[in-house]
């Protein structure tokens, strides 16, 4: 008998575990979403780590190291996915001690990823802002970096205390940051240029316009006015906001693990355009840093060779 039960069961078909498959999907599309998404972001995490150790020398070190950082940083936050969407905040496993999928832990990774990459665009666009040989424009650019620092300590008061006034200055400085990002592409764009460098130069500027002016629309027609209305209904609810000590309390562990398509649709776009989409422009900013265009920018002026402000 003892024997028996430790035998090992034979292989399930691979029919019958297709059919287990599209049942799964078909019951909860949460978990393919989630399988997908997490699939994705790790192989961008191996990529970036890929695309560092081969373009060492021909792309800074710097942007080799935000393009890695952002990409890792994507596919943790993904393995371990949070719902913002709703109250209290959801985590779609149940891990020990509820640490990985609690809002500490995704807004700790959050930090470092969206740091990386506001100070990797404004470091990028200050670069072709330079091999265009514009004046004050790239210290314009590479000032912008220091308003995505600020936005993070916003987050993080917002998160504590649960007031979503904060996450309107958050998503304001994001919105206004990559406005200015568009104003300084736009006017560099009318002046004219010659050259290889600066045709390259010219190409990254106007993509960076194009998608920075797409990601401001959407800051101030959906995201902005969502956090307001939700802080105005707090308001006319008399929320009582957390204090320092209890809100870090509640953000140590996942308040509620929750599976439910309806509950994760909404957080599901959002997170898959932000760790599946923002790796590939992370990489894309960084393989524009070329050594051909570095080398262009250095017989213009040797300060390409200093190493960037931003933090």
């Amino acid at each position: 008998g003892a024997d028996r039960a430790l035998a090992p069961h034979p292989p399930l078909p691979s029919c019958t575990i297709s059919l287990a498959a599209a049942d799964l999907a078909a019951a909860n599309p949460t978990y393919v979403w989630w399988a997908a998404l997490t699939a994705v972001t790790a192989c961008h995490a191996l990529l970036s780590v890929r695309f560092a150790r081969r373009s060492a020398g021909a792309v800074p070190s710097w942007a080799l190291g935000y393009v890695v950082v952002f990409s890792v940083a994507a596919f943790v936050r993904s393995a371990f996915v949070v719902r913002w969407s709703s109250r209290p905040h959801a985590c779609l496993f149940d891990t020990p001690y509820r640490v990985l999928g609690s809002d500490l832990f995704d807004r700790l990774v959050a930090n470092c990823a969206e740091v990386s990459f506001g100070a990797l665009i404004a470091e990028v666009s200050g670069f072709h802002l330079d091999i265009l040989g514009l004046r004050w424009l790239p210290a314009v650019a590479r000032l912008c970096a220091w308003p995505i620092v600020l936005a993070q300590a916003c987050c993080w008061t917002g998160e504590i205390s649960d007031n979503k006034l904060w996450h309107v200055v958050e998503e304001s400085l994001w919105g206004g940051t990559f406005a200015l990002h568009t104003a300084l592409a736009c006017a560099a764009l009318l002046q004219p240029a010659d050259g290889k460098a600066a045709a390259a130069s010219r190409s990254y500027l106007l993509a960076i316009a194009s998608l920075s002016a797409a990601y401001v629309y959407f800051m101030i027609a959906v995201d902005i006015p969502m956090y307001y209305a939700q802080w105005r209904a707090d308001e006319a609810r008399g929320v009582e906001y957390d204090s320092a000590a209890k809100g870090l309390g509640r953000m140590c562990r996942c308040q509620h693990v929750a599976d439910d398509w309806q509950g994760w649709s909404e957080d599901a776009t959002w997170e898959a355009l932000y760790f599946g989409v923002g790796p590939l422009l992370a990489s894309w900013a960084a393989r524009t840093l070329t050594h051909p265009a570095r080398t262009a920018l250095a017989a213009r002026s040797p300060r390409e060779s200093r190493p960037p402000r931003s933090a």
